[in-house]
């Protein structure tokens, strides 16, 4: 059992039959796993019987039940399993990209179907005729689409319980209540944990950037996506700042072009979603300080 217990999500046959009745056994390690996933200091553990094996896979199908029901729990938890994942890769990392399903060499058009970023970046990559041989790293921004898609699981209530709540930490001068229609649809979609597409993740972003949050304030917003990656969310806001690639630093869409892009959703009778935030900012900052600052255009 020494292979499923290093990689129990390719091993869906050892999950538990009920999700709600589960052995007090169970949900003590599950809550002591929660636990440890909050505190920062993982203790990575394969058990050492066979019995102790078996619990170890049972938990991983349990706290993701649990995910499913918790859409702020899930980035915890696929990144607590893929850098379990890392630290017990060991000799096996062939036998594994096959049963992710990693061809060596691959086509670049399946290839391009995952998240890249810095060294997974196409090009860095050698290609020949249409194809390349993975790097390394690859595995581990497969493995992270694979855990990060959740079917809801009916799961007992006390180890729902036990997540922590997340914390979503006000920012200096940042005005949540007066961002634009368009804009505060993702913002709240994303804080409750739903995935955003890539145009709306751009669109959050660039705003949130020249509304002047700062980069760890930023990459603190998106944490709370399903499919959260720190590497790639981080590399990616820097890219928009100006701090990689080019220099470039992105400016907020106008209103026409996020109409275009379907992500209007109502007439705020303004060309771009940055003035109406700014106005609306600059009036409840006003009302609440008493200023009589002149208002912005």
């Amino acid at each position: 059992m020494d292979y499923e217990v290093r990689f129990p999500y390719l091993f869906p046959f050892f999950a538990p039959e009920d999700y709600v009745d589960l052995p007090s056994e169970e949900i003590k390690l599950a809550k002591a796993r929660i636990s440890e996933i909050y505190s920062g200091r993982p203790r990575f553990t394969l058990g050492r019987s066979e019995d102790e094996k078996l619990m170890e896979i049972k938990v991983y199908w349990i706290l993701r039940a649990v995910a499913s029901q918790v859409p702020h729990f899930r980035p915890r938890f696929v990144d607590y399993y893929v850098e379990r994942t890392r630290r017990f890769l060991g000799d096996y990392r062939e036998a594994l990209e096959g049963d992710l399903g990693i061809s060596r060499p691959m086509r670049v058009t399946e290839y391009l179907k995952y998240p890249l970023y810095g060294c997974l970046a196409l090009a860095n990559q050698e290609v020949r005729q249409g194809m390349l041989d993975p790097p390394p790293e690859f595995l581990f921004s497969v493995l992270r689409e694979k855990l990060s898609t959740f079917e809801p699981v009916e799961v007992n209530s006390e180890l729902i319980e036990s997540v922590p709540a997340p914390r979503i930490h006000s920012v200096e001068g940042f005005v949540p209540e007066a961002l634009p229609p368009c804009i505060s649809r993702l913002y709240h979609r994303i804080l409750s944990g739903e995935k955003l597409s890539h145009m709306e993740n751009f669109l959050l972003a660039v705003f949130l950037i020249n509304a002047g949050l700062g980069e760890e304030e930023i990459v603190q917003v998106f944490s709370h996506a399903p499919n959260f990656n720190e590497k790639i969310t981080r590399y990616q806001v820097e890219f928009l700042m100006g701090k990689r690639g080019g220099g470039k630093k992105y400016m907020v869409p106008s209103c026409e072009k996020i109409r275009s892009m379907n992500l209007c959703v109502a007439d705020c009778s303004v060309t771009n979603p940055l003035v109406y935030y700014r106005r609306r900012a600059w009036k409840k900052r006003r009302g609440t300080s008493g200023s009589t600052t002149k208002r912005p255009s």
